[in-house]
C-alpha cells in the first residue's frame, strides 16, 4: 500500500492548468517514495494523457455508472467529475492517504502537502481541510451579500436545514486530505444522491457547489474537520497577492530574521476563471509564472468564462 495518493482531475480546456499543478508537485520532489500522482481523466486528448504519463502520473478515464453509485447521467461531465469524489480511493485503490486538489491549484510550497499528508495519517477518523477564511479575503468584509448568497444556494440545497448551515464557515473542497479508513467518505457519499435530486433551475450556482455543501453538512454534523489555514488552498478570487522575491504572497506581514516579510501561499487556487482569468493572465500568477505555458495556452485560459466551465 502507498503512503500517499495525489488525485486531481480535468478535462482538455483545463490541461494547462493541471500541467502546472504536476510540475509544481514535481519542483517539490513529488510523488516521493511510497507516493502516487493520479488522474481522472474527464475528456483530456491523447497528447495530454501522454505528457501525464512521461510525468509519472497514473490516469483513469471516468465512468460514471463503474464509479459513481447513483445516477449521474442527468449532470454536466465536470458536475460527475466532482460527485466521484468521496469515491476515489475505489478507483484509484491501495493507499494509505488521499490527497484532493483541483486542477486550477499549483503547490507554491512543498511542506504544505506534506502538512496535509501528515495530519491525515495521525488522525485517521477527520479530514483535513481549510475554511475560507482568511483576513485578506474580501467576502468577510461583506459578510451581510455573502451570507445572503450562502442561504440563498444552501436553502436550495437543503431547504430550512441550509439555512443554519449558511452561517457556518464554509470549509473549501478544492484540496483536502483523508485517511483511507475515515468514516467521512461513506457518510459523504450518503450524502451525494439526495444533493442531486435537487432543481437548481433557479440557483445554477447550487448545482457547482452541491457537493461541497453536502460535505459541509456532514462536517457539521456527524463528521470531524482538522482544520487548517487558508493559505494552505488560498483563493486568489477572494484574496489578494503579489510576487514578492518570486514567491506569490499575500499582503500579510511578518518579522522574521528582524525584517518585515509577506507571507508566501502555500497552495495557490485559481478559482473564480469566470471571472478572474484574465487578471491571472495578466499577473501570470501561476507555476514558475506561467513560463511553462504557451502563448495559445494563455490566450486560452483568457478565455475561460463561459458558465459551467469553472471548476475551481
Amino acid at each position: 500500500m502507498s503512503k500517499l495518493a495525489i488525485v486531481t482531475s480535468c478535462d482538455e480546456t483545463y490541461a494547462p492548468l493541471a500541467k502546472g499543478l504536476i510540475l509544481s508537485l514535481r519542483a517539490h520532489g513529488f510523488p516521493q517514495a511510497g507516493q502516487r500522482l493520479c488522474l481522472l481523466d474527464i475528456g483530456c486528448s491523447l497528447e495530454t494523457l501522454a505528457w501525464m504519463e512521461e510525468q509519472g502520473v497514473e490516469t483513469v478515464p471516468l465512468q460514471v455508472r463503474e464509479h459513481i453509485p447513483f445516477r449521474t447521467e442527468h449532470l454536466p461531465r465536470h458536475i460527475a467529475a466532482m460527485a466521484f469524489r468521496p469515491f476515489m480511493k475505489t478507483v484509484f485503490p491501495g493507499s494509505e492517504v488521499y490527497l484532493w486538489i483541483d486542477s486550477d491549484t499549483w503547490v507554491q510550497l512543498g511542506t504544505s502537502i506534506q502538512l496535509y499528508y501528515e495530519l491525515a495519517a495521525s488522525n485517521p477518523d477527520c479530514i483535513v481541510i481549510s475554511p475560507l477564511i482568511d483576513i485578506n479575503y474580501r467576502w468577510l468584509f461583506r459578510a451581510e451579500n455573502f451570507h445572503q448568497d450562502m442561504q440563498r444556494i444552501y436553502t436550495a440545497i437543503y431547504g430550512d436545514a441550509g439555512v443554519q448551515l449558511a452561517r457556518r464557515p464554509v470549509l473549501g473542497a478544492g484540496v483536502f486530505a483523508m485517511h483511507q479508513s475515515s468514516p467521512i467518505w461513506r457518510h459523504w457519499g450518503n450524502q451525494l444522491p439526495i444533493v442531486y435530486r435537487r432543481d437548481y433551475t433557479q440557483v445554477p450556482d447550487g448545482l457547482h457547489l452541491a457537493e461541497q455543501t453536502a460535505l459541509n453538512r456532514v462536517l457539521y454534523s456527524v463528521g470531524q474537520p482538522w482544520l487548517v489555514e487558508a493559505i494552505h488552498n488560498y483563493h486568489l478570487c477572494a484574496g489578494p497577492a503579489a510576487w514578492v522575491n518570486d514567491l506569490l504572497c499575500t499582503p500579510t506581514a511578518a518579522v522574521q530574521d528582524g525584517q518585515l516579510v509577506q507571507r508566501p501561499i502555500g497552495i495557490v487556487h485559481l478559482c473564480g476563471l469566470r471571472s478572474y482569468a484574465e487578471k491571472y493572465v495578466q499577473a501570470r500568477t501561476f507555476f514558475d509564472r506561467g513560463s511553462y505555458l504557451s502563448d495559445i495556452e494563455l490566450k486560452a485560459i483568457a478565455g475561460l468564462k463561459k458558465p459551467g466551465s469553472d471548476s475551481s
